[in-house]
């Protein structure tokens, strides 16, 4: 049975309970509009008869699974937000709002020589040909340098994400320290953890994560979505970066397991914002750089296919309009053999366009794969130092040693668009405007044919045919810039989506860890009031104790 000094032990322990209660209470409000708070909870157990209430422990009130759902949540908006907003710059680029614009200057290129088969020896007309060409050429250059400068500039922003994510990864881990050795010595860290949380938001924010606490060791574990490890406890695992020299040249993103080796993740990131400049980079921009070059490489295939067939005013025949295509050939940088290769341009005007593969097959033959069409293209012999006619109006000279299982690309309209020009015999002597298809000095029908490209079919898909296609130079135009507005439009649906879906879980979020400036007030009044009666005891055993002394 309790004693007088029993009551005494009550009424302190309820006291200090009371007095922490308010202190936690305070500190819920004194962070009410703290990013990432959580309000901390008081937990009082009963003590055993005589020894009054005892404090647990002062915990977070945190949703373990909103919290992994608003992370998830955060990657995906992160990677629309960043696609967005790079998309926004290629809209910019392309922008066909004014009559600068490329579709326009196409126009006045081929009507210009509809004017010069009306008067085939006007000087006048001859000079507005090579000048109209050469602003359809520096549109189709500075479209081709803003698009690579962008992509640029995506390769930077990698970089520099990639570096964020090692910072983030570090912090992480240097708070994981404090906290576990906090607990270990029965510290709480709940600010700590908050901190900690917003650190791996600010990392979800960049790439798609899993985060897992192993209830043993209370350690934090992150690691990607394809489970590689970032982050083990107290150790981080660095993220670098390496050339790709089967993308040009453009980096892809690793995991150093500590040890030196590295672990390619570039094609398992599947969101967040490093996702957003690896797919504006790798998949948006050459999509439509190969489609600008594939426009480009048509204009001047036929261009020059036609205007060499005709004459001149200096009755001089088979010269190119355009300066000429060139072929672009890479080996892969995982074949076996030591094996280069060469290309070059065999027939100017007849020369295809469409991407191609060489798989070496062994005992000196290869098959040739059409990328842009999806189909096999003849299988060919060949001899080191040789050159191999394939028959595309392109010739290929494999020199070395390939084996089996090589494989070597090649087409001839990569880098059109930002080398196109006027021929430079052309731009200096107007009078080599092959206007007419005979030696007669008012002939214009080759004027008129040049003039007749703008409204033939030259186009299937991305295959050049000239004739039999179905869309002309300026609805193939027309089309891509189309498609990048629909990017656009894709990216801010997608952003405007996960917006709706982060502002739910946030609001989820806070309904269980945000402080409620009404629901504080009433545990500050209800803390005191318990206050003010575990005092009323204390002043209640004084009096008994004074009572007993006057007794005595």
């Amino acid at each position: 049975m309790t004693n007088i000094y029993g009551l005494l032990n009550i009424s302190r322990s309820s006291i200090l309970a009371q007095q922490t209660g308010i202190e936690v209470t305070g500190q819920n409000l004194a962070n009410v509009n703290t990013p990432g708070y959580s309000r901390q909870l008081v937990e009082m157990q009963a003590s055993s008869l005589g020894t009054g209430v005892k404090l647990g422990s002062i915990t977070r009130a945190a949703d373990g699974f909103i919290t992994s759902q608003l992370n998830s949540s955060a990657s995906n908006q992160s990677f629309y937000k960043t696609a967005n907003r790079a998309v926004s710059l290629l809209e910019t680029i392309f922008n066909e709002s004014d009559n600068r614009g490329m579709s326009n200057s196409v126009s006045q290129f081929f009507n210009s020589f509809h004017d010069l088969s009306l008067n085939a020896k006007g000087m006048t007309e001859r000079t507005a040909v090579i000048a109209n060409a050469s602003l359809m050429a520096d549109n189709m250059r500075r479209i081709s340098s803003d698009l690579n400068r962008t992509q640029t500039n995506m390769e930077e922003q990698i970089k520099q994400t990639v570096t964020q994510v090692n910072v983030l990864t570090s912090e992480i881990t240097d708070l994981s320290k404090t906290i576990h050795a906090s607990e270990k010595n029965q510290i709480q860290a709940n600010d700590l953890r908050d901190r900690r949380d917003e650190k791996v938001k600010a990392l979800a924010d960049i790439l798609d994560i899993t985060t897992y606490e192993d209830p043993g060791t209370k350690e934090l574990i992150i690691t990607t979505t394809k489970g590689k490890t970032l982050v083990m406890g107290q150790t981080a695992f660095q993220m670098e970066t390496s050339i790709n020299g089967n993308n040009n040249g453009l980096v892809d993103v690793n995991i150093n397991d500590g040890q030196g080796n590295l672990t390619n993740i570039t094609q398992e990131i599947n969101s967040g914002s490093l996702k957003g400049h690896l797919y504006v980079r790798d998949t948006v921009i050459p999509g439509y750089l190969n489609r600008l070059d594939k426009f480009a490489a048509g204009i001047i295939r036929e261009v020059n296919r036609v205007h060499s067939s005709g004459y001149g005013l200096d009755k001089n025949r088979g010269v190119d309009f355009f300066s000429s295509l060139s072929v672009t050939a890479r080996s892969d940088v995982n074949n076996a053999g030591n094996a280069t290769i060469s290309g070059v341009v065999g027939q100017q005007g007849f020369v295809s366009t469409d991407n191609y593969r060489i798989d070496i097959t062994g005992g000196g033959s290869f098959s040739l794969f059409n990328v842009s069409r999806g189909s096999a293209s003849g299988t060919f012999s060949f001899s080191s130092g040789s050159a191999v006619d394939l028959g595309n109006g392109i010739r290929v000279t494999l020199s070395g040693s390939a084996q089996a299982g090589d494989k070597f690309t090649f087409n001839s309209s990569e880098g059109a668009a930002l080398s196109m020009a006027v021929n430079s015999a052309v731009s200096a002597d107007p009078n080599k405007v092959a206007a007419g298809k005979t030696l007669f000095p008012g002939d214009g029908s080759n004027a008129t044919s040049l003039a007749d490209l703008q409204n033939s079919l030259v186009f299937q898909g991305n295959t050049l045919l000239a004739g039999s296609g179905a869309v002309t130079f300026q609805e193939y135009y027309a089309s891509l810039v189309g498609d990048v507005g629909i990017e656009s439009l894709k990216a801010a649906q997608g952003m405007e989506h996960q917006d709706a879906i982060q502002k739910q879980l946030f609001s989820q979020r806070e309904g269980i860890a945000g402080v409620s400036i009404d629901e504080e007030m009433v545990n500050i009044i209800k803390f005191q009031q318990a206050y003010n009666a575990s005092a009323r005891l204390m002043s209640t055993v004084e009096e008994m104790l004074k009572a007993l002394q006057q007794a005595i």
